[in-house]
Order: structure tokens, then C-alpha cells, then sequence
């Protein structure tokens, strides 16, 4: 796979990544929100005391492969 291909793939899954931190955060709190590359943990809105449900855990496995995408490539942080 060439490096164009490399990159696209990049940008198409942290794009797809974002659609389902949304969808995840909005059944988790019952509310929309987009992710935000420039804020950190708070945004999940969730307690590290009590245990997780399953959507919990989907919301913040989206949030640590964003953020792990955004490691590799940081010009991720300026696509809307």
C-alpha cells in the first residue's frame, strides 16, 4: 500500500472514529456531542469509581483510538 493510501485510510478511519465516539457519548449521556481533539478525558463525562456498561466501554475505546490516530498523525486535530 503506497503512503497515499496509507494516509487516506488514516484520515478514513478517524473520521468513521468520530461518528462513533457521537454515537456512543449520545447513548451513554442521552445528548449529542462531537469529539473534541483538543480536550482531554472530561469529555467522556464518565467516573473512573464506578464500573462501566457496555456502551461506556465502547465510548471510551473510541476515545483512546482517536487519540492513539491523532499520535500518529497530529494534522488529524484540524479536520472538522
Amino acid at each position: 500500500m503506497s503512503m497515499i493510501g496509507v494516509k487516506a485510510r488514516i484520515i478514513e478511519e478517524y473520521e468513521q472514529l468520530k461518528k462513533d465516539f457521537s454515537n456512543y457519548y449520545e447513548k451513554v449521556h442521552k445528548k449529542k456531542k462531537e469529539f473534541d481533539a483538543y480536550k482531554g478525558y472530561d469529555q467522556l463525562g464518565l467516573n473512573p469509581k464506578y464500573s462501566k456498561g457496555h456502551y461506556q466501554i465502547l465510548l471510551y475505546s473510541a476515545y483512546a483510538q482517536l487519540r492513539l490516530l491523532i499520535d500518529i498523525k497530529p494534522d488529524l486535530r484540524e479536520i472538522l
